[in-house]
């Protein structure tokens, strides 16, 4: 029978609930088992942290039409200045000036809100030397403006 008593306890039926297990569980196992749940814990709060950090950063406020985007172009010895007549700004244009500086000369002319709506001016240079300011200034706000400069090549 002593050949049945091993088969019972290897199958761990004679097993008294008191009485330790020859077999214990090692500590290189329960603490493998540990550095993994650490692990695992460390991973998920630092997705979390990231994740969070990531929804809060702020939206920029600023629409993609807000700004005037002045741009100048010489054209057969002329300038042609255009900036973005759909920007938010001038949809709530009260009045508008534009600033001619043209070497030793400045100017400022008066935009209707037709003109500024039109998007672009046409202007016969003095000299190689040319800056513009747009300014605008829309009801209830502040004045808005943007410059931009011109330079001729010199000639030879």
């Amino acid at each position: 029978m002593a050949g049945h008593r091993l088969d019972a306890e290897r199958l761990g039926l004679d097993r008294d609930p008191n009485r330790s297990s020859d077999r214990e569980e090692s500590p290189e196992i329960s603490t493998n088992s540990r550095t993994v749940v650490w692990v695992f814990l460390i991973v998920a709060v630092v997705c979390m942290w990231a994740y969070i950090r990531a929804r809060s950063r702020p939206v920029p406020s600023a629409p993609p039409n807000a700004a005037l985007e002045l741009k100048v172009e010489r054209i057969e010895g002329r300038l042609v200045l255009t900036w973005n007549k759909e920007a938010d700004l001038l949809k709530d244009a009260q009045n508008a000036a534009l600033t001619i500086a043209d070497g030793d000369h400045t100017e400022s002319v008066p935009l209707d809100i037709g003109q500024l709506r039109a998007g672009s001016v046409v202007y016969q240079p003095l000299t190689g030397d040319v800056s513009f300011r747009l300014e605008v200034v829309p009801r209830g706000g502040n004045r808005s403006s943007a410059s931009i400069r011109a330079l001729a090549a010199p000639r030879r």
